[in-house]
């Protein structure tokens, strides 16, 4: 995340608020005095308070597991990132011989852009809340409607299509089922 270099002064917002009568609030009431340093301590725990409050509602990317990580290294996915994989498994910031880990977002467009894989979900509210996975490239189209052993998924709404539960694990395993159709020819493109 990038953060602003712009600080808060305080003390310029106090003495820049104007009363009903257009006055100042530091006209009234002295820098040197008790009411002004409570304000101003008032003030730092409110942007501090705000500060907090906005980092915990933010919208984070989702990264990518390790597995698919491992995968998109060995397909040839090199796009420097900012955070990786170490090899306990940890997202870290240093980049030494660990794979990128790089948000589920980014690796859907190297898919897409390097790859002609496009990877679309879907999402279904009636009968069943959820989401559903379809990768479409040049000459296919392929929906994730098997499990690991091969078996259908229960028909929904007249589709084979295996359902999620959140947007983000049908990302994460269209992601998959992309990288495994990446020709290994292709590899390093």
């Amino acid at each position: 995340m990038i953060m602003s270099e712009r600080k808060v002064n305080l003390e310029e917002i106090l003495d820049g608020v104007k009363l009903e009568n257009g006055a100042t609030f530091s006209s009234y009431i002295s820098k040197d005095g008790d009411i002004y340093r409570i304000v101003k301590i008032a003030m730092k725990e409110a942007c501090r308070q705000v500060l907090e409050l906005a980092t915990e509602n933010a919208i984070k990317e989702e990264l990518i597991s390790l597995e698919t990580a491992e995968s998109a290294n060995d397909k040839g996915f090199g796009i420097i990132t900012n955070e990786y994989y170490s090899s306990s498994t940890k997202v870290t910031s240093v980049s030494y011989n660990e794979f990128p880990a790089p948000t589920q977002s980014l690796l859907q467009r190297w898919l897409r852009e390097k790859h002609n894989i496009h990877i679309e979900i879907y999402s279904i509210t009636t009968k069943i809340n959820g989401y559903y996975v379809v990768l479409r490239g040049i000459g296919f189209e392929l929906n994730l409607d098997k499990d690991e052993q091969g078996n259908f998924y229960p028909i929904i709404e007249g589709l084979g299509y295996r359902v999620f539960n959140t947007y983000e694990q049908a990302l994460e395993a269209g992601l998959q089922k992309g990288l495994e159709l990446i020709n290994p020819c292709q590899n390093k493109k």
